[in-house]
């Protein structure tokens, strides 16, 4: 049965101690996800698409969803054409609905903030909706994301921006990655309410960069 209080898996989440805990609890939710996610009016997947498709012109680009959960984001991406998608996720339960809408070319088990298992510049672009947030993956994804992105292509992210200690150690980790010249703001979005039927302070802002190493 579904839990009355749409905060219920949320405050779950936000009590996990460590990747593994995380983990079951997402598991555990996974059946559920995608209504709740819906009811609350989640619109990150939707932004994130438009920005795919503004700046990644081919079809064909090997795109990775990192912290690809359900599937949400790849659901749009294949309604636009995208046809080269991988996933991960930490989460067995999120990779198992995941797979069951057939619209990646295969998905892994692998946490954000460990090293990842591909192999230097493996993909056009990496995209990760809702994972750069408090209690979930780190700053230091990144040294992982732009190992495994070509140069030139694009990472393509929200973050959460209300949270001050998130926020700031999120940005000192982006800033020495611009000054060391291995990324390049393209774009970003305006500030929006990431699940305003929830709530209306929880604010994300979508980004673009381009990977400049190599």
């Amino acid at each position: 049965m579904m839990p009355t209080d749409k905060s219920h898996w949320m405050k779950q989440v936000r009590s996990a101690q460590n990747y593994k805990e995380l983990s079951n609890v997402y598991d555990r939710w996974s059946q559920e996800y995608d209504e709740n996610l819906q009811n609350i009016g989640y619109i990150a997947p939707a932004v994130i698409n438009g920005l795919v498709g503004r700046f990644i012109q081919s079809t064909e680009a090997k795109i990775l969803d990192a912290g690809v959960g359900t599937g949400m984001v790849g659901e749009l991406l294949a309604i636009l054409g995208y046809t080269n998608l991988v996933g991960i996720d930490l989460s067995p339960g999120m990779l198992s609905i995941a797979r069951e809408k057939q619209i990646y070319q295969y998905l892994r088990q692998m946490v954000l903030g460990q090293p990842l298992d591909f192999p230097d510049n493996e993909f056009d672009a990496v995209v990760s909706t809702g994972t750069f947030t408090p209690n979930h993956a780190p700053p230091e994804s990144f040294n992982e994301l732009i190992r495994i992105v070509k140069p030139q292509g694009f990472i393509i992210f929200t973050v959460r921006v209300d949270v001050a200690p998130f926020i700031d150690s999120f940005r000192e980790k982006i800033n020495t990655l611009k000054r060391d010249g291995l990324l390049q703001i393209v774009e970003h979005s305006q500030l929006f309410e990431c699940i305003p039927f929830l709530s209306h302070e929880i604010i994300h802002q979508a980004f673009v960069y381009r990977v400049l190493r190599g």
